[in-house]
C-alpha cells in the first residue's frame, strides 16, 4: 500500500513539475509575442527609432538613462525650424529744423553738396539700426520644447488604424515600460486576452473603459492593463508606492488624433472596485469633491498639484496579486496641458 502511495506521489510530482514548466514557456512565448508586436506598434505609429530602442534597452536591463533617451530623442525629432521672433518696432525719429530763407550765394555747387553730406549723415544712423535689428534676429536663441510632447506630437494613427481601426491614441509614462497603443472597446471583457492588433494575447493591451467618452473628456477617465512580469503592460504602475519613483516618473501623455495630452500624477493606491475610484457620473462638484478628497486621502504618495471640480482626472487600473481580490491598483493623474494637433 506504501509503495502504490510512493508511486501515485512521484506521478503527481512529475504531472506537476511538467505543468509548471509548461506554464513558464508559455509565459515567456507570450511576454516575447507581446514585446514583439509592441514593437511593431512603436515601428508603425512612430517615425523614429529612438522610443524602441528605449524600451528595448529597459526590458534588457530594466534600467533606462534618462538623459541618453532625451539625447536621442532629441535628435530625432528637434524642429528645425526657427521659431518667427516679433520684429522689434522702428524708432521715429524726427529731426526739426527750422529753415530760413537765405539769399542765393553765387557758389550754388557748394551749397549742393553740403545738402547731400548732411542727407548721408542722416542716413547713417538708420542704416546702424538695420544692422543692430538684425544681430538681435540672429542672435535670439530658439526656445526649447519638450521631447516628450515632440515624440507624441509625431504619431501617425492612422497607420495604427488600418490594423485594427480600434486603435484611438497612444500613452506613454516616459522611461517606463508604459509606451503602449491605447484601444476602445465595446466592453470591458472584449480585450483582457487580445493584443492591440486584436490578435489572442494573454499579456491582453491598455484599452479605455467602455463607458468612457474616446475625446477623454469625462471628469474621471479609467484605462485598464493587466499587471504583468517585467513592468510589462502597467506591471511598473506598483512602483509607485514610492515617493521617490514618483517624483521621478511625473507625468502621462496621452496622444489622440487631434491633441497630445499631458497629465500630472497625484495619487496612487489600493481602491476598492465599488468605491468612488471607479465612479464615472457625478451629478454636481459636490460630488466630485467628495471623490476628489477620497482620492487624495487613499493616496501614498503626496503632491503638489491638488485638483479641483474643473479639472479632468486620468485613473489607471491595474491588478493586484491574481486580480481575484475586490482591490485594485490605482494611479490617478490630473490634466495639466492640451496641445492640438490639428
Amino acid at each position: 500500500m506504501k509503495v502504490k502511495n510512493k508511486k501515485l506521489l512521484k506521478k503527481l510530482f512529475a504531472g506537476v513539475f511538467v505543468i509548471s514548466g509548461l506554464l513558464v514557456g508559455l509565459s515567456l512565448y507570450d511576454y516575447r509575442l507581446s514585446a514583439k508586436l509592441n514593437q511593431e506598434a512603436q515601428q508603425l505609429a512612430f517615425s523614429s527609432s529612438a522610443v524602441i530602442a528605449s524600451q528595448e534597452q529597459y526590458y534588457e536591463s530594466h534600467v533606462i538613462a534618462p538623459a541618453e533617451t532625451m539625447i536621442a530623442i532629441e535628435a530625432e525629432f528637434a524642429d528645425e525650424n526657427i521659431p518667427l521672433v516679433p520684429a522689434p518696432s522702428e524708432e521715429r525719429t524726427q529731426v526739426m529744423t527750422e529753415q530760413k530763407p537765405q539769399e542765393i550765394t553765387k557758389e550754388p555747387a557748394e551749397e549742393a553738396l553740403t545738402f547731400i553730406e548732411q542727407t548721408e549723415a542722416v542716413v547713417e544712423p538708420t542704416e546702424a539700426v538695420a544692422e543692430q535689428t538684425e544681430s538681435v534676429v540672429e542672435q535670439t536663441p530658439e526656445v526649447p520644447q519638450n521631447e516628450d510632447i515632440q515624440l507624441m506630437m509625431s504619431l501617425e494613427l492612422q497607420k495604427l488604424q488600418e490594423t485594427n481601426a480600434r486603435v484611438f491614441g497612444w500613452i506613454r509614462i516616459p522611461d517606463t515600460p508604459v509606451d503602449y497603443p491605447l484601444i476602445r472597446v465595446r466592453d470591458n471583457n472584449e480585450y483582457l486576452r487580445r493584443a492591440w492588433d486584436g490578435s489572442y494575447s494573454y499579456s491582453g493591451c491598455i484599452f479605455l473603459e467602455c463607458r468612457n467618452d474616446v475625446g477623454l473628456g469625462d471628469f474621471n477617465t479609467l484605462i485598464y492593463g493587466h499587471k504583468m512580469g517585467q513592468g510589462k503592460m502597467f506591471g511598473s504602475l506598483q512602483n509607485y508606492q514610492k515617493q521617490e519613483y514618483a517624483d521621478e516618473h511625473p507625468y502621462i501623455y496621452i496622444a489622440t488624433e487631434d491633441a497630445v495630452k499631458r497629465y500630472e500624477i497625484f495619487a496612487a493606491y489600493e481602491a476598492e472596485v465599488i468605491s468612488d475610484t471607479y465612479r464615472l457620473i457625478f451629478e454636481n462638484d459636490e460630488q466630485k469633491e467628495k471623490a476628489l478628497q477620497h482620492y487624495l486621502e487613499s493616496s501614498v504618495i503626496e503632491s503638489e498639484h491638488i485638483p479641483s471640480a474643473k479639472d479632468n482626472i486620468l485613473t489607471l487600473s491595474t491588478c493586484i496579486g491574481t486580480g481575484i481580490t475586490a482591490q485594485r491598483w490605482v494611479v490617478q493623474a490630473v490634466l495639466i496641458e492640451t496641445l492640438l494637433r490639428k
